[in-house]
C-alpha cells in the first residue's frame, strides 16, 4: 500500500508541476538580440554590428527583436532555433524581403512569435512554428518545410501578392 500511496503522491506532484508552466510559453532566454548597431538605427539582419555581441544569429540562436526596431532579412540563408518579436507600443517588426529564414525548434516551450511580420520575397521555412499575433502581410515569397505559420487569435493575414506554400 505504501508503494501505491507514494506513486499516487508522485503523480499528484507531477500534475501540479505541469500546471505551473503554460503550454507554449517562451521559457528560453534570448541568446541574440537585435540592437541596431552603434547608433541604434540599423535595420539589416545580415550586419553583425546590429546584433548583441556583434554576432549574427545562427543555428543555436534564440533571436529577439525588441520593441521599436524594424529588421529586414534581405539576403542569405539563416537558420535559427526561435524568434521572438517582443510586443510593445511600436512592436519589433520583421520584414523578409529576400534570402531564406529557417526556424527549426519544434519544442513548444521555444515557440516563435512575431507581432508584425511582412514577407515581400524570400523563403520562410524550417521545422518550427511561427505564430503571428498582429499582422502578417504576405506579398510575395514562399514557405517551405514541415513547420507552420499560424495566425494567432486576434491576428490577421493580409495577402496581396503571389506568395506560395506547399
Amino acid at each position: 500500500m505504501r508503494a501505491v500511496a507514494a506513486v499516487g503522491a508522485l503523480a499528484a506532484a507531477a500534475a501540479v508541476a505541469l500546471t505551473l508552466v503554460p503550454f507554449g510559453s517562451a521559457e528560453h532566454s534570448c541568446t541574440v538580440t537585435f540592437d541596431g548597431g552603434p547608433a541604434g538605427t540599423g535595420t539589416a539582419w545580415g550586419t553583425a554590428a546590429n546584433w548583441s555581441g556583434d554576432v549574427l544569429p545562427g543555428a543555436t540562436s534564440h533571436v529577439c527583436i525588441p520593441d521599436g526596431f524594424t529588421v529586414v532579412h534581405s539576403t542569405g540563408t539563416t537558420s535559427i532555433l526561435s524568434l521572438q518579436s517582443l510586443a510593445g507600443t511600436t512592436s519589433g517588426l520583421l520584414t523578409l524581403s529576400g534570402g531564406t529564414l529557417d526556424i527549426t525548434s519544434t519544442d513548444p516551450h521555444e515557440a516563435s512569435s512575431a507581432v508584425d511580420f511582412t514577407q515581400t520575397s524570400g523563403a520562410l521555412g524550417g521545422t518550427g512554428e511561427l505564430a503571428v499575433t498582429g499582422v502578417y502581410d504576405w506579398q510575395s515569397g514562399s514557405q517551405s518545410g514541415t513547420g507552420r505559420t499560424r495566425i494567432a487569435p486576434g491576428g490577421t493575414l493580409e495577402r496581396s501578392g503571389t506568395g506560395t506554400s506547399p
